[in-house]
């Protein structure tokens, strides 16, 4: 019978990554050996647990910071390849490193100061780099940077920590950042910037010399109090055989304030090449005292026990790497050494007394020689020979020391380079310059100066002189679409100082920016960036104007930028001229200088009376007198109403009897 094949396919991210053997996981993400198929090279491919592929606002900000990570191209970060997503697994596809993490290299013992200081100098390279593109890391530690088979170290995992500050998948007892390394302003849901990527390799830095974090504990968030309100602690309680220099570079790096700490990793750079020139001229000098360099090793840890700061401080500071050179006569911290103890030789008491007793018999007999020559030249009538005294060698003075011309240095802060010196040399001084940026000097002009202006200096005696580079350059970016809390924390980030602007805007909903300048390119570090935030569609509230009068209707809708469209109509509810009818109703939501109808109560005035035009005068007919027989109107009859139209009266003719 055949056997059957068990072994299942292997998974292919969209047709192109094939996944292998898991390599590591962390609490976000797994990150399995796996080939690019297409171009047949060994690649790491990190997945996404799937509580956080379920959060579209995680995976938004993850893809974005991971496509920025991608962008950066340096020898001490961890080329990212490619960003996707098959079905529900999103994952980002980096270069596999043989080797292993900066955690395991100093798991059993710490580093020597020339290797501890050669490896956080590339840390802070790339680090330098990716701040310059306006990226930070927010959770640097030794277990995110690989070392290579060769020696060199790599960043990597950028974007997590960033991407989850913008969601709220925050679980009880979940700290995001190694609270072993993080920083002060983190530790207190602060926004983070370059300077806390500084304060967490300055605990590295401290780790790699003791082997141990900075601060330690039983729960988180008594780690985290330490980090907030302890001063950094001394290198040199654990191992009194590092230089002084290197404590104090520590002190700065892990500063509780971010202003006084190196505000950028090439400051920090800075600092550690000059702590390695002066250790490798401390070796030298060593060395010289020491004679021919004999076999070297690790300076052993010291015992717990109380250390004097003021001998420390005189102590002489031991070379590069806290070893001292085995030389003659020293010890294993490089001090003379103990005469070893040896057993006590035979004692002869008659010896000394034997020594002083010839002394004193040979000057005896010197006396005696120099009377019995003055005696006989006496007796012999001859004055005694006078003894020439031999010439006394007589020290020659050295010559007088010249008494040190002091002189008052001048102010040479603002000048330019070539005036600066001029100015120091008319003085009689000399100078030492740096360079460091500055954002107040211009370029090519001293930026401070070591002493300050009017300290007394001995001619001859040099002036430190820092010329600026100018202001550092970052590129600002362009946070428009972004909600402002994102979009403050990427520029503050970047070294920027935020302006914030809000504005009503109906187009762009309430806390969204629309608008920031500059809006890209190159800036300052340190220099303002405006971000003109939306406060959404503005509105008005329609006053209650119903039973107002019309004249008060109008007045309240004017105070409040609003039109009064007035109507007139009959009504019984209210009186007569009193609004009784609005629209939009009362406290409806309208636009700035909408119009609202109202409908007022006529009041009711009397209707005057026609008046009729003035009669037109008539000319009446003479009316008759009435003849004495002529027979009466009889009772009752009829007459003509008032107001019409009279009518000449007729004659009546009279009849007489015949």
């Amino acid at each position: 019978m055949s056997g059957r094949r068990s072994a299942t396919a292997p998974v292919v991210l969209n047709g192109r990554y094939e996944l292998g053997p898991l390599i590591a996981e962390g609490g976000m993400a797994q990150v399995y050996h796996g080939l690019d198929r297409r171009l047949g090279r060994a690649v790491a491919i990190k997945i996404l647990r799937p509580q956080y592929a379920a959060s579209p606002e995680f995976l938004e900000r993850f893809e974005r910071e991971a496509r920025l990570a991608a962008s950066l191209t340096h020898p001490n970060l961890v080329n990212v390849f490619d960003v996707g997503q098959d079905g529900e697994r999103h994952y980002i596809v980096m270069e596999l490193l043989p080797g292993r993490t900066l955690k395991d290299l100093i798991a059993s013992d710490p580093l020597a100061l020339d290797e501890a200081v050669a490896l956080v100098r590339q840390i802070a390279a790339g680090m330098a780099f990716a701040h310059r593109r306006g990226l930070v890391h927010r959770d640097l530690k030794p277990q995110n940077v690989l070392i290579t088979e060769d020696g060199h170290a790599k960043v990597a995992d950028f974007g997590l920590a960033q991407a989850n500050e913008s969601t709220q998948l925050t679980r009880p007892g979940t700290v995001w950042g190694t609270v072993q390394y993080i920083s002060p302003e983190q530790a207190q849901g602060l926004p983070a910037d370059t300077r806390s990527d500084v304060y967490a390799l300055g605990a590295v830095f401290y780790e790699l010399l003791t082997g141990r974090p900075p601060y330690d504990g039983a729960a988180a968030p008594a780690i985290m109090m330490k980090h907030v309100y302890e001063p950094p602690p001394s290198l040199r309680l654990v191992n009194p055989a590092l230089p002084i220099a290197a404590d104090r570079l520590l002190q700065r790096a892990m500063a509780k304030d971010p202003a006084q700490r190196f505000q950028s990793m090439e400051e920090l750079i800075q600092a550690l090449d000059q702590l390695r020139d002066d250790a490798a001229a401390e070796t030298m000098r060593w060395s010289a005292v020491s004679g021919p360099p004999g076999a070297t090793g690790a300076i052993p840890r010291p015992t717990p026990r109380a250390v004097d700061p003021e001998r420390t401080q005189l102590m002489p500071s031991p070379p590069a790497g806290g070893r001292l050179p085995a030389g003659p006569g020293r010890g294993p911290y490089g001090l003379p050494a103990q005469p070893r103890a040896t057993a006590p030789a035979r004692r002869r008491p008659w010896l000394p007394a034997l020594l002083a007793g010839a002394i004193l018999a040979f000057f005896a007999l010197m006396a005696a020689g120099a009377a019995l020559a003055q005696w006989w030249s006496g007796s012999l009538g001859r004055p005694a020979p006078t003894a020439t005294p031999a010439p006394t060698a007589t020290a020659t003075p050295p010559p007088p020391t010249p008494t040190p011309v002091l002189v008052p240095v001048p102010n040479v802060i603002g000048e330019t380079k070539a005036k600066a010196e001029e100015k120091l040399k008319s003085f009689g001084l000399g100078w030492e310059e740096t360079e460091a940026f500055d954002k107040d000097i211009p370029l090519g002009s001293v930026a401070a100066q070591d002493p300050p202006a009017n300290t007394q200096l001995a001619q001859g005696q040099s002036v430190k002189l820092t010329i600026s580079k100018g202001p550092q350059m970052a590129t600002v970016p362009n946070t428009i679409g972004e909600p402002f809390t994102q979009a403050s924390n990427e520029l503050t980030g970047a070294g920027f100082v935020v302006e914030k602007q809000e504005d009503f805007n109906a187009q762009v909903g309430a806390g969204i920016v629309y608008d920031q300048a500059p809006r890209g390119g190159e800036a300052p570090v340190g220099s303002k960036v405006m971000v003109k935030v939306s406060k959404g569609r503005q509105v008005v509230i329609v006053p209650v104007v119903i039973g107002k009068t019309e004249a008060e209707a109008r007045e309240l809708l004017q105070k409040q930028g609003l039109q009064a469209d007035v109507s007139y109509g009959p009504t019984t509810a209210v009186d007569p001229g009193i609004v009784f009818v609005q629209d939009p109703g009362p406290n409806e939501q309208v636009d700035p200088g909408a119009t609202v109808r109202l409908r007022v109560r006529r009041d009711p005035t009397p209707v005057p009376s026609p008046t009729p035009p003035p009669a037109t005068p008539t000319r009446l007919a003479p009316t008759a007198a009435p003849t004495t027989g002529s027979t009466p109107a009889p009772a009752g009859a009829a007459t003509q109403p008032a107001g019409a139209a009279t009518q000449p009266p007729t004659a009546t003719a009279t009849r007489r009897p015949g």
